[in-house]
Order: structure tokens, then C-alpha cells, then sequence
């Protein structure tokens, strides 16, 4: 079974470019240009991680991942983005329980890479023995 990736940026071309990647690289994609459009999906759909983008047009991922968090406290969650990562971003991301920050200047490699590493991590806390999980 295909891993399901839910996507989130406002930026319908990359949405489009990162679903049809993801596709051919075994995934399944489903993608949102909002929050509001993000929230329905996560209602309706059971994901394996998600990749949100920290600017959606005027609305705010962090925001949002604190949403998704929420409602599904164990999904892995990467921040996306196109600005410069300061402090006060990564500490937004970790307070969130974001499991990390990408920067969209990056390869498509680099972040199915990232992607498959956090979905082998989560797959590994799940099976760990109890007491073991750390």
C-alpha cells in the first residue's frame, strides 16, 4: 500500500509538480492550496505524514500545524518553505511537535528522502516495545 502524503501550499503549480513526483516515486498525494481545504481532507482521508508550507498565502502553517496536531498528535509533519529558517521559526515548528523544516530551494530527492526517513522513524515508534520508544 502507497504511503499517503498530504501536501499543503498555496502555490498550485508546486502542488501539482510535488504530486506527480511523489506519484511516480510510490506515493499517493493528495494535495490543498489552504487551511480550509487542508482541515476537510484531514477529515476525510487517514494520511502518513503531511508537508505544510509555513506561508499560505496570508494564512499561517504553523498555524495550521498546530491544527493537525490537534486532531492527529502522531502524524509526522514537515514544515515546507521559500523564506530563510530563523530561530523563531524552528522554535514555532518544535513547540507545534513539527518534526522538521525544509526549504523549497532543496532537491525533490532531498525531500522524498526526508519524507521516507520520517515515515521509517514514525513506523519505528509505532512497532518499538513499550518502554522502548525513545
Amino acid at each position: 500500500m502507497k504511503p499517503h502524503i498530504l501536501f499543503v501550499d498555496d502555490d498550485a503549480k508546486l502542488c501539482e509538480l510535488l504530486a506527480l513526483y511523489f506519484d511516480a516515486k510510490g506515493f499517493n498525494v493528495t494535495t490543498a492550496a489552504t487551511s480550509a481545504q487542508a482541515k476537510t481532507s484531514l477529515d476525510n482521508s487517514r494520511f502518513d505524514l503531511a508537508i505544510l508550507d509555513v506561508n499560505l498565502g496570508g494564512e499561517s502553517g504553523l498555524d495550521l500545524l498546530d491544527f493537525v496536531k490537534s486532531k492527529n498528535p502522531a502524524l509526522p509533519v514537515i514544515m515546507f518553505t521559500g523564506v530563510d529558517v530563523d530561530e523563531e521559526m524552528v522554535k514555532r515548528t518544535l513547540r507545534g511537535r513539527g518534526d522538521g523544516i525544509l526549504q523549497k530551494t532543496g532537491s525533490l530527492d532531498g525531500l522524498v528522502t526526508a519524507v521516507r526517513w520520517h515515515l521509517a522513524k514514525h513506523a519505528a515508534s509505532k512497532t518499538a516495545p513499550a518502554g522502548n520508544a525513545g
